[in-house]
């Protein structure tokens, strides 16, 4: 969740309670409560091998969305700047 708020940050998206949004959405989109979740977080922690192999796969997830968007955006820069070339 942090990540995807620093990836929206970084994108200059109001962050006005992002969390909270992204969390409810996650409960709503895997059918869970807010019980299930904190319960689910307290077995993952209890088992810290295991919550570092998940967290590590999101953060890669993560990064790779970066870095897609990023491409993306140069992309786009790339077709505006020859655009921009070829009106001139």
């Amino acid at each position: 969740m942090e990540n995807a708020i620093n990836l929206r940050r970084g994108r200059s998206q109001k962050i006005v309670n992002l969390k909270t949004t992204g969390f409810n959405e996650i409960f709503k989109h895997y059918n869970i409560t807010d019980s299930i979740f904190y319960e689910n977080l307290d077995y993952y922690n209890e088992n810290p091998e295991l919550m570092k192999r998940i967290l590590d796969s999101v953060s890669a997830r993560f990064e790779e969305m970066h870095k897609a968007l990023e491409l993306k955006k140069d992309e786009n820069k790339d077709n505006d700047n020859d655009k921009n070339k070829k009106a001139a």
